[in-house]
């Protein structure tokens, strides 16, 4: 017996398993689904998650292969939310049942849970072919759903915001800071039982506003670095919209720019062997026929990219690391899964570089931020030794000879430069690291070329090229 204050219960029969298998692709089960006509549910779960662990589930129904509901339970989120904390790099496990569609009337109801009817196909398997097909399979009441889709993005980011301030309390070992909910604001709780044959919803209202709140997330303002300064809404969301292969030609452009001038700069071997801006237009308009050695730069410079940011952050204070990790962490995700898909095309193998982290880095046998103070010395610390990294991982795979012994000396008279007693770089590691500090030109083409106006962008333009021309007035 339940107490009057608990919700009403909506159940969902077990129904008849039809397939329990590993998909690489979620598109597949989705593809199958629709064909079949299938009435019934999925459970979902993600091999590689930010936001799942252990036995954690997402649901989604279907009616006639149409997408109804979706549901988290680890979250109790539903609806577009429960897509956006789903949709994470597979392998997935995925059960398929069919259901009769009785069964599903009063859970289907619930109009919190609800999803467009192509926003799995393009949340979860970012296939705007499969979505296509499933709108033009759904009946015309459904599609009045479509306004929802929009907010799978922000939702994303939201649910990705706070699970990162865990993460980040977490490691560096402040309290928890857990997941807030307003009086406006009840859940949905869908428990799966794997001892009986019964799904058990207890139905709670949820606000739309949940998906809302999360539009107003904020850069630093470019002339305060406190955390308490005034701050101004993110442009660079903007980036997080781009999807196929193509719309990446400016984004790779700049980096082989960048890449090529520190390679040339320093005279390396192999500096001029791609030809970058064939590699572009190529990408740009026929992304199939990269070559191999085409597919690996861009495909590694991708990865490198996707990989740097989240490592960055945890150099920098805590405020401005849970201001920035969510974009950053949806926009690795959306980096990586074009970078597999032209290396897959290409049939070429290509790895993301290990980034340093300060817990992993010493410095005169200190801790590397020991010595450090201030956003800009962080900012510029950090600059120093990722950006040394990336550019070794990425000329390499772009048929650059960069010189072992010349990388390992740049990384310790970096750190002990900018982190520790250190009073000059040498000659040849100051040119090296006022090249690298170039970066200042790739931010600033980035932020052109994808019309951002993005006062954070301003903000890491002006202190990269600072630190630019610092080393060039130290070379005179």
């Amino acid at each position: 017996m339940t107490g009057a204050s608990d919700p009403p219960e909506l159940r969902i029969p077990r129904g008849n398993l039809l397939r329990s298998r590993v998909v690489s692709d979620i598109g597949t089960t989705l593809s199958r689904v629709l064909s079949r006509n299938l009435t019934g549910y999925a459970t979902l779960v993600p091999q590689e998650t930010l936001l799942l662990s252990g036995d954690a589930k997402g649901v989604v129904t279907f009616t006639d292969g149409i997408p109804v509901l979706a549901y988290n339970t680890v979250t109790d989120s539903g609806g577009p939310d429960a897509l956006a904390e789903l949709a994470v790099p597979g392998p997935y496990r995925v059960e398929l049942y069919a259901v009769g569609a009785e069964s599903l009337e009063a859970a289907h109801g619930a109009e919190t849970l609800r999803v467009a009817p192509g926003a799995p196909a393009t949340e979860l398997a970012d296939d705007q072919a499969l979505a296509d097909r499933v709108r033009e399979a759904a009946p015309d009441h459904r599609l009045d759903d479509e306004g929802e889709e929009t907010d799978a993005v922000a939702a994303f980011l939201s649910a990705t915001m706070t699970a990162s301030k865990q993460f980040v309390s977490r490691r560096r070992s402040r309290p928890e800071i857990g997941r807030k909910s307003g009086d406006s604001m009840r859940r949905l709780r869908i428990l799966l039982s794997t001892t009986t044959h019964v799904t058990t919803v207890r139905s709670m209202t949820m606000s739309r506003a949940k998906r809302r709140r999360c539009r107003g997330m904020t850069e630093p303002e470019p002339s305060g670095f406190g955390p308490h300064a005034r701050i101004v809404r993110i442009t660079v969301l903007r980036l997080l919209t781009l999807t196929a292969p193509t719309e990446f030609a400016d984004w790779y452009a700049a980096s082989r720019a960048y890449t090529r001038h520190v390679a040339e700069g320093m005279a390396f071997d192999g500096a001029s062997t791609l030809d970058g801006e064939r590699v572009t237009e190529t990408l740009r308009s026929a992304p199939t026929e990269l070559s191999s050695a085409a597919a690996r730069s861009v495909a590694t410079t991708l990865l490198a990219d996707g990989a740097f940011s989240e490592p960055y952050c945890e150099w920098l204070p805590t405020w401005y690391e849970l201001g920035l990790i969510a974009p950053v962490r949806y926009g690795e995700w959306r980096l990586r899964r074009v970078a597999t898909e032209i290396a897959k095309r290409a049939a070429v193998t290509v790895t993301a570089p290990r980034f340093s982290r300060p817990q992993d880095v010493l410095v005169d046998g200190r801790p590397a931020l020991a010595g450090v103070s201030g956003f800009r010395d962080r900012f510029v610390l950090a600059d120093a030794l990722l950006h040394l990294e990336w550019f070794v991982h990425v000329a390499t795979a772009d048929g650059i000879d960069v010189p072992a012994n010349l990388v390992e000396r740049t990384r310790e008279e970096s750190l002990s430069y900018y982190a520790g007693d250190r009073a000059h770089l040498s000659p040849e590691v100051r040119r090296f690291q006022r090249l690298l500090f170039a970066d200042d030109e790739w931010v600033h083409r980035v932020n052109d070329r994808y019309g951002l106006d993005s006062a954070l962008f301003d903000l890491w333009e002006r202190l990269l090229s600072a630190e630019r021309q610092r080393l060039k007035a130290e070379s005179r």
